[in-house]
C-alpha cells in the first residue's frame, strides 16, 4: 500500500499539489543560495534568512501532506470527511509565522539592549557587498513571483491552504528586505537595523492574523450560506410552501446544509421524497461548495399545493 495513495485526489487536489511542488523547488533554491552566501560572507543574518526560506519549503511539504489527508473520504471516525485538515495545516503555517515574529522581537530587544549598554560588536567589513545585495534582490523577486502565483492559484482552486502559504512566502520578502537594508544602511546608525526589523515584524503579524482570520470560521461553525438565498431556492420548487431552520457551516468547499421545508398535508410520501430530491439537486447547482444536505419536511394541514388555505366546509343549514 503506498504511503500517500492518490486515488482519492480529484482534479483540484492534483492542481494544488502541483503548485506546492513548483513552489517547493523555488523556495529551497532560494534557501540554498542564501545559506551559501551567508557562510561565504560570514553574515549570520543571511544564514538565518536562509533557514527561514527552508521553513517555507517545509510548509510546502506540510501543505502537500494535508491535501492527501483532506482528500480521504468519510469514515467511521470522520463521518463528515477530512477537509478541515487543510484548514489545520493553514493555521499551522500561521503559527510558524508567529514563531518567526517572536524570534525577530527577541533580536530587536537584544540589539537595543546591547547598544544602550555599549556592548554592541563593531560591524565587520565585507568585500562581497555587491554579490550579497544581488543575491538578496533576486531572492526577493523570486519570492514575489512565487507568492503571486500561489495566491492566484489559491483563489482559482478555493484553497485557503495555498493562500496561507502565499502570504507566508510574501512575508519572506520582508525578512530578506531586512537583511538587504541592514547591509546597505546598517552603517548609518545603530538603530537602523532594529527599526527595519520592527517594520518587518508588523508585516509578519499582519500576515499571520490574515491566515488565522480566514481559517478560524471553519472551526467555529460560522454560517456559510445566506438563509434567504437557500429559502429562495426551496420556494422555486412546486409544492414547497416555505423553509425554516436553515443552517449551514463548514468551509467554502465543504458546506453542510440542514433545513426543513413545509409542504401541503395532502402530498403523498412519494411526492415529498421527490421534492426533497429535487431541492438537493437545485441547492448543489446553486451552491457548488455544498457536500452534505439534510432536508426534512413538515406538513401544513388545510393548505393546497399552491400554498392557499382550503375554505372550511359550508354549513348546509346556511
Amino acid at each position: 500500500m503506498p504511503l500517500l495513495p492518490t486515488e482519492n485526489l480529484d482534479t483540484r487536489d492534483r492542481a494544488v499539489i502541483r503548485v506546492f511542488l513548483i513552489t517547493l523547488v523555488f523556495n529551497w533554491a532560494v534557501a540554498g543560495a542564501k545559506i551559501i552566501v551567508g557562510i561565504l560572507t560570514g553574515r549570520l543574518t543571511i544564514v538565518a534568512d536562509g533557514l527561514h526560506s527552508l521553513f517555507d519549503g517545509a510548509s510546502n511539504c506540510l501543505g502537500i501532506m494535508a491535501i492527501f489527508v483532506a482528500a480521504k473520504p468519510p469514515d467511521e471516525d470522520h463521518p463528515y470527511g477530512h477537509r478541515k485538515f487543510e484548514n489545520i495545516a493553514a493555521m499551522a503555517i500561521g503559527g510558524g509565522i508567529v514563531l518567526i515574529c517572536w524570534e525577530i522581537l527577541r533580536g530587536i530587544v537584544a540589539a537595543i539592549r546591547a547598544n544602550l549598554n555599549g556592548e554592541a560588536p563593531e560591524p565587520k567589513e565585507t568585500s562581497h557587498v555587491v554579490l550579497f545585495a544581488t543575491i538578496l534582490v533576486l531572492a526577493i523577486v523570486v519570492n514575489l513571483a512565487v507568492s503571486l502565483y500561489q495566491y492566484r492559484r489559491g483563489v482559482k482552486h478555493q484553497s485557503t491552504l495555498l493562500k496561507a502559504d502565499a502570504r507566508h512566502t510574501f512575508s519572506d520578502c520582508f525578512v530578506t528586505l531586512l537583511s538587504l537594508g541592514s547591509l546597505l544602511l546598517g552603517g548609518m546608525a545603530w538603530w537602523v537595523d532594529p527599526f527595519l526589523a520592527l517594520v518587518v515584524l508588523v508585516f509578519l503579524i499582519m500576515a499571520a492574523w490574515s491566515i488565522l482570520r480566514e481559517n478560524l470560521p471553519a472551526f467555529t461553525d460560522r454560517v456559510q450560506l445566506d438563509p434567504g438565498d437557500v429559502e429562495r431556492v426551496a420556494l422555486s420548487i412546486d409544492g414547497v410552501l416555505g423553509a425554516e431552520g436553515i443552517r449551514s457551516h463548514g468551509t467554502p468547499r465543504d458546506i453542510h446544509v440542514d433545513l426543513t421545508i413545509r409542504i401541503c398535508g395532502s402530498q403523498s410520501a412519494r411526492e415529498a421524497e421527490e421534492m426533497e430530491h429535487l431541492l438537493k439537486k437545485k441547492l448543489r447547482q446553486s451552491f457548488p461548495g455544498i457536500t452534505l444536505i439534510g432536508v426534512h419536511h413538515t406538513t401544513v394541514i388545510g393548505a393546497t399545493p399552491d400554498g392557499r388555505q382550503k375554505s372550511p366546509p359550508r354549513d348546509p343549514a346556511l
